[in-house]
Order: structure tokens, then sequence, then C-alpha cells
């Protein structure tokens, strides 16, 4: 039975999460925070220790997202590249290692970085850019990315932390 309501807690967790892309997508004004809430939702398998149920969740979310939502890409790649993958490494390195900042939020505010020189190269592939900004924007995608990437890690490993708790608590 414990296994049925891991399958549940995963499919209604998909459901969630390719509706959050999806309105991300078509609201431009959302897309950050509809990854921000997708990303929660992944975590949904998690609260059972499920690593089986996130990763079928953040495959079943991004097909689906490619499916109704290919029109914005930038979100899609988003979260295939950083926001879906991000919670079920961090819920492996918590468990791993109890520390709050570690060796491993470098590395994956290094990873955040690499995502955002990737949507700058992706965006301007088909847009002309100043050369000024040209120039100037390595420093600011890293100093920016640094920064942000750092304040998301420690809010987001907060975040989901209390959220796991909550569903253990709840017993869902």
């Amino acid at each position: 039975m414990k296994s049925g309501k891991t399958i549940a807690l995963s499919a209604i967790s998909t459901a969630l999460c390719t509706i959050l892309l999806v309105f991300g997508a078509y609201f431009p004004t959302f897309d950050l925070s509809c990854l921000f809430m997708a990303s929660l939702a992944v975590t949904l398998p998690l609260a059972k220790n499920s690593y089986k149920g996130a990763i079928l969740t953040y495959l079943a979310s991004l097909l689906l997202a490619l499916i109704f939502a290919s029109s914005n890409f930038t979100v899609i790649v988003c979260f295939a590249v950083f926001f879906g993958l991000h919670p079920i490494l961090n819920y492996y390195l918590i468990s791993k290692n109890k520390k709050p900042i570690n060796i491993f939020t470098i590395v994956k505010v290094v990873w955040f970085i690499a995502l955002c020189y990737v949507m700058y190269y992706l965006l301007n592939m088909f847009t002309d850019v100043s050369e000024f900004l040209k120039e100037s924007a390595i420093y600011i995608l890293f100093i920016g990315g640094l920064v942000i990437g750092f304040v998301y890690d420690v809010a987001f490993t907060r975040i989901q932390t209390v959220s796991i708790l909550l569903i253990k608590r709840l017993k869902l």
C-alpha cells in the first residue's frame, strides 16, 4: 500500500509540475515563479524517499511540457537543465551531508552560472545585441549568477527541507 501512495503522489506531482510549466510558458510574467514552484513539485516524491518517483516526475513533466508548451522553449530548457534536476540533487546532498553550506553549494552555484551562460547564448543566437552588452555580459552573468545562485540555493534548500517535513507530518 505504501508504494501505491508513492505512485499517486508522484502522479499528482507530475500533474502539478506540468500545469505550472505550461502556465509559466504561456504567461511570461510568471515564468520564474512557475519554475520555482515546479521545482517544489518535484520534491513531493522525495518526501517518501522515492528518487525513482522524483526522476520519473521530472521526465514526465518535461515530456508533457514539451507537448503542451513548446512555444516557449526557454522555460522548458531552464527546467530541463537546472530547475528540474536541482531538487533531486539537492535532496540527495542534504541527506548525505547535514551542513547547510558546503562544497556542494559551490558546485550548484557554478552549475547555475553555467545555465545563465547557456541561456544567454541560446537567446542571443536569434537577436542582435550591442557591442557593450556583448563585452560586459560575461562579467554581469558571472557576478549576477554567483549572487542569485547562492541565494537561490540557500533559500531553496530551506524551503525544500520545510516542505518535506510538512509532507511527512501530514502523512500523505
